[in-house]
């Protein structure tokens, strides 16, 4: 537990220099509000020459919370500009070609506003922080001057020696500068503060204090400095932490004292007008030392309905998911394989370990599928999948054959038969394990060839013949594949054993039933995506709404009776106007899928229709582009006139060619509001509407150049997007909508008004795709339903203790009615409880979509849990989060009071869920925990001088000897069970060899130099034993006295609630010497000489079993 918590306020978006420019431009009409565009950044004054850091920094100008650790705002002071009063300033340095740290700099004015140095892939500026407003940090490529950090170790209450380059300029007239290196020891965001040490000491993350640096002895343009550090305070070793090295004429500044801080301390913040020299860098380092795990089994990640939280999860949407991959389920159900060791024949070259795949214990962050019953939407979650190497560019033909390049990987010295198989859900219906006639057998016309699901099926793998990996070429069967175009889940599945066919050629990719299992092998499930088509194939692309402005001179409908006016054709005279067209929407595009076409209404068109009038032999075709799949949820998507609504939208993309906004394409939605057959129009929502105030207006331009921010690698990214509020006086009609992806953004006709159309021919855009929906509300667009919640916890029935953890969660149904509603939920924590993990939403009833999900640290007592999404009418979902009891509540209640509250769009309050909670907060007696160390000589333990006593009386060791520890721990009055973590750091010149474990789990580190063992205790069984065997290295001399004390701490979760120390245990090396004249009295009774013919009785051995007098010793 902390001894000073110098902790910073949460701070609202800041408001300097930089945030004037961001008003002046917002003024300027360069901004739109949240429901529309998004602006182009603003521009701080340009220092090329600066440098600052780039860890997480939640009081940045965007007011965005950065994330340090997962559900742990970043709160470290980065950015420099705008300070509010009392809070730091980031370290800002103003020259950098001075003294800088590692070999190379890079530049910037503002770590989370441009200009930059640092580029991403397609050139543009990339800021430290929060680039492009993602919750993002440690962009900086210039961090280098951290030397051998894979080597680095961050004792808690140890020290340590960092390697840091600090290079100079010849020509630079600075002689000093100084080093200070801060360490976030107990991962809570920030750097200020300091943890116990026993006995009477205290740790820092202040870990180098202002070390200052002769750069007048350098004897070159760069020196490599070993750097001690004080006692480190790192309470959590296996977790990654934020790290900061700062480089500057001036030592670190002291934040000022107060009431709330009085004994401050340095907290990585800089001076107010910055450091004239110098460098900040910051690391997010993960260190190696993961928890100790003997975990070595496998399964897969393909959702599955049959798990133990009985969440109905989708293989695809509608289509419940029926893949056996939860192991441990009834005898009426079907068990996912499972492979009791993956670490000796595995796919790959990487392998995730798992009890289970929805239930801890997990080396993944989370579970494979379901997020231990957190989420109905978690699949694919298993991180050691990578064996399938082609999965990019296999094509799956239906009724066809195909080729598919594995990876498979063994330890030395095995010689296994494995097997090999390969499901494909051909159909899409949630199982493996169909076929189908694919016409007559080309051998045999009498005969039938099938396509299969089990594409490969007992494919046999000799590992005798090779040893790490080798790489097959793996021929499938024909196969079934129904819907060649939608994504399909894949198995496979790598086993000791052949599989057993179900039926003739049919299996469903199961393992033996619980509680058998294979006992080699792993099994991987893979989502397949439809490969996409070469960049350097161009597809144009171009809409399908009706359009009578069409080549054939066909008079279109939009709606019965509702001439179509929509510039949908491109190659149009004015005054027509033309509809968008894209050159090539192959780069990127909507959804996954594009059908190419030259024009909306003429052949040639990929579909083998056009999109509108068939080549003008239909007055009534339209929306005939088989390439519409970017807007997702649409039948769940509700449109209230007057409001603002969120669209799903999905983007995929190869790499992106250079565009005129780097790598910034643009969407806007258009929606018929008024059903006229045409966009364009706008209505007044208030009764004194401002012409420049969009809020004042309802659109049927309802998304404004959404700035989509593409990645340089090919990805597939999912979008919620925020409209204006959307023109809809005929709620239950249908209406045209169309979606266009664009490299620029569209420029007004009348403020804030446009009209679908795109570049006058022969002007097109050159990259994004239009996609037209005839929107067909799915609901009578009536009147939401009632919403109820329920607010319970995992503690109800009992009184909490102090330190427990627990997960409250909220129940929100959505209760009849016939449409959807769209809510907000707020949850302030009371001031009792922490959070200690993020939050989570699992839907209980369909539909339920999330838009917006985070943890507000600023908000409430003690931060609070934000929710958004939009309910179908009788949806239920349930959002959870994790608390820990870190105070008692006030006496004359002694209850935890907790309530949520849930608004609907419009702010109307809907319902107020409240918990109540006993806490039990009575003096008890304290938990009395000993840690006993003692000697181990040739195997005996040596016991104390006093039963139950400490180990203090020196115990000699003769070199050679057997030896080494055993350690004890023992606890009394424990309430419940107890989780240890002992640590034992060896004297040195002593090296650990083997340790073995009564109970719990005990791994060697640092190689040989410690021990770590993590055990846990209940009031029935309190006492747990391990032995360690040390050896002497040649440091240690004979006569060397070695010291050693063990150090154990009672942890709940992550966080340290007790520490303590076991009695010192005292070994002497002692070297014995004896003499060597022969002596006939040997053990091995063997008659030695001294001279020829005379019997050597001369006492030399020491312990003679004869009886006869002893040598000396």
């Amino acid at each position: 537990m902390a001894l000073a918590k110098q902790k910073r306020v949460q701070k609202s978006a800041r408001f300097g220099v930089a945030s004037l420019v961001v008003m002046v431009a917002m003024l300027l009409g360069l901004a739109f509000t949240a429901a529309g565009a998004y602006a182009q950044e603003p521009q701080p004054p340009v220092d090329r020459r600066a440098d600052l850091g780039d860890a997480p920094d939640s009081t940045n100008h965007h007011g965005i919370h950065n994330t340090a650790y997962p559900g742990v705002p970043g709160r470290f002071p980065t950015v420099f500009d705008g300070a509010p009063p009392g809070e730091g300033h980031g370290p800002l340095h103003h020259h950098t070609d001075q003294v800088w740290l590692g070999d190379k700099i890079t530049q910037e004015a503002e770590a989370d506003l441009g200009p930059d140095q640092d580029k991403d892939g397609s050139g543009a500026d990339l800021n430290n922080i929060l680039d492009d407003g993602k919750d993002n940090a440690n962009n900086d490529g210039g961090d280098d001057g951290w030397l051998r950090r894979d080597e680095a170790r961050f004792p808690n209450c140890g020290e340590t020696e960092l390697l840091v380059r600090v290079r100079k300029n010849p020509a630079s007239q600075q002689t000093r500068v100084f080093l200070n290196v801060w360490f976030d020891g107990n991962r809570d965001g920030d750097w200020a503060d300091r943890g116990p040490c026993e006995p009477d000491g205290h740790s820092n993350e202040w870990i180098v204090q202002n070390y200052p640096i002769d750069l007048t002895a350098f004897t070159g343009d760069f020196a490599d400095i070993p750097v001690k550090t004080v006692l480190i305070y790192n309470e959590k070793p296996d977790q990654p932490a934020w790290i900061r090295f700062m480089l500057s004429d001036e030592e670190a500044v002291m934040p000022p004292q107060s009431d709330a801080n009085p004994n401050p301390i340095p907290d990585g913040r800089g001076p107010d007008n910055g450091y004239n020299i110098g460098e900040t860098e910051d690391y997010l380092v993960r260190f190696p030392d993961e928890p100790p795990s003997d975990l070595r089994a496998d399964l897969g990640d393909a959702p599955d309905a049959t798990n133990h939280h009985g969440l109905p999860q989708q293989a695809y949407p509608g289509a419940p998911a029926r893949f056996p991959t939860v192991w441990d389920v009834p005898a009426t159900e079907v068990s996912g394989p499972k492979h009791a060791d993956a670490t000796i024949v595995w796919l790959g070259e990487k392998v995730s370990h798992e009890e289970e795949a929805d239930r801890p214990p997990d080396t993944d962050p989370t579970t494979n599928i379901t997020n231990n019953g957190a989420d109905v939407a978690a699949m694919d979650q298993d991180r050691g999948d990578d064996g399938w190497l082609n999965i990019h560019t296999v094509q799956f033909p239906d009724c066809g054959h195909d080729e598919l390049r594995v990876q498979v990987s063994d330890r030395p010295g095995v010689n296994a038969k494995m097997y090999l198989n390969v499901y494909f859900d051909g159909n899409r219906n949630g199982q493996w394990g169909e076929r189908k006639e694919c016409g007559p057998a080309a051998n045999d016309p009498n005969s039938v060839d099938y396509g299969h699901e089990w594409i490969v099926q007992n494919f046999p793998i000799d590992t005798s013949l090779f040893t790490g990996t080798m790489e097959f070429t793996v021929p499938t069967m024909m196969i079934m594949n129904d819907h060649k175009d939608a994504d399909a889940w894949v198995r496979f599945m790598l086993t000791e054993e052949p599989v057993t066919e179900l039926a003739p050629f049919e299996h469903d990719g199961r393992g033996p039933h619980a509680p058998a299992m294979w006992q080699m092998g792993e099994t991987e499930d893979y989502i397949w995506r439809p490969p996409l088509p070469p960049q350097d194939e161009a597809k144009p692309d171009l809409g399908d709404a009706p359009d009578s402005t069409n080549h054939h001179g066909l008079k279109q409908e939009a709606y019965p009776g509702v001439t179509a006016a929509f510039p949908t054709v491109w190659d149009v005279t004015a005054p027509d106007v033309s509809g968008p067209k894209h050159r090539n929407a192959i780069p990127i595009r909507l959804g996954y899928h594009v059908s190419g076409e030259e024009e909306a209404d003429k052949l040639p068109d990929e579909d083998g229709v056009t999109n509108i009038t068939d080549n003008g032999a239909d007055a009534a075709s339209m929306d005939k582009d088989e390439g519409d799949d970017g807007w997702l949820e649409r039948e769940h998507t509700r449109f209230v006139d007057c409001e603002e609504a969120r669209l799903k939208v999905r983007v995929s993309n190869l790499s992106l060619p250079s565009t005129p906004n780097g790598r910034r394409m643009f969407l806007n939605v258009w929606f018929d509001g008024n059903r006229n057959g045409q966009w364009g129009e706008r209505k007044a929502c208030s009764d004194q509407p401002v012409e420049d105030k969009p809020e004042d207006f309802a659109h049927e331009w309802i998304v404004q150049n959404f700035v989509v921010v593409v990645p340089s690698t090919p990805s597939v990214h999912e979008y919620v997007v925020p409209t204006f509020k959307v023109f809809n006086e005929r709620p239950n009609a249908a209406a045209w909508v169309r979606f266009t992806l664009s490299e620029e953004p569209i420029k007004a006709l009348a403020p804030f008004q446009h009209d679908g159309r795109g570049p006058q021919a022969p002007a097109m855009w050159q990259l994004g795709e239009t996609e037209d929906y005839l929107y067909v509300p799915p609901f009578d667009q009536g009147e939401p339903g009632e919403v109820h919640a329920v607010k319970s916890s995992s503690a109800d029935g009992h009184a909490v203790a102090l330190g427990e953890v627990f997960t409250y969660t909220v129940e929100i149904e959505h209760a009849g009615g016939s449409a959807p509603i769209q809510l907000k939920m707020s949850d302030p924590l009371p001031p009792e409880v922490a959070l200690v993990g993020p939050p989570h939403v699992q839907v209980l009833t369909p539909f339920v979509s999330t838009a917006h999900l985070t943890y507000d640290p600023g908000m409430g007592p003690n931060g609070a849990i934000l929710w958004e999404g939009v309910m179908d009418p009788n949806a239920k979902a349930a959002i959870s989060f994790p608390v820990r009891l870190q105070r008692c509540p006030p006496e004359e209640s002694a209850e935890i009071v907790n309530q949520a509250v849930i608004v609907a769009r419009d702010g109307r309050e809907l319902a107020k869920p409240e918990h109540r909670l006993k806490a039990d907060c009575q003096v008890q007696t304290p938990p009395e925990v000993i840690l006993e160390k003692h000697v181990v000589r040739d195997f005996q333990v040596i016991q104390p001088q006093e039963p139950g006593g400490a180990q203090e009386a020196d115990t000699e060791v003769v070199r050679g000897q057997s030896f080494g520890y055993e350690l004890v721990l023992g606890a009394k009055n424990l309430p419940g069970p107890q989780t240890f973590l002992i640590t034992d750091t060896l004297p040195a010149g002593l090296v650990a060899v083997g340790v073995q474990a009564g109970e719990g789990e005990a791994v060697i580190q640092d190689e040989g130099r410690a021990m770590r063992w993590r055990v846990r205790l209940n009031p029935e069984h309190h006492v747990a034993r391990l032995r360690i065997q040390v050896r002497p290295t040649d440091k240690v001399l004979c006569g060397d006295r070695l010291i050693n004390i063990a150090h154990w701490a009672a942890v709940v979760g992550d966080e340290v609630v007790a520490r303590g120390q076991s009695n010192p245990a005292i070994i002497v090396l002692t070297c014995a010497d004896l003499g060597d004249a022969p002596d006939s009295s040997n053990h091995s009774g063997l008659k030695m000489h001294a001279y020829p013919g005379v019997e050597a009785q001369f006492p030399t051995v020491f312990d003679p079993a004869t009886g006869l007098e002893q040598g000396p010793k």
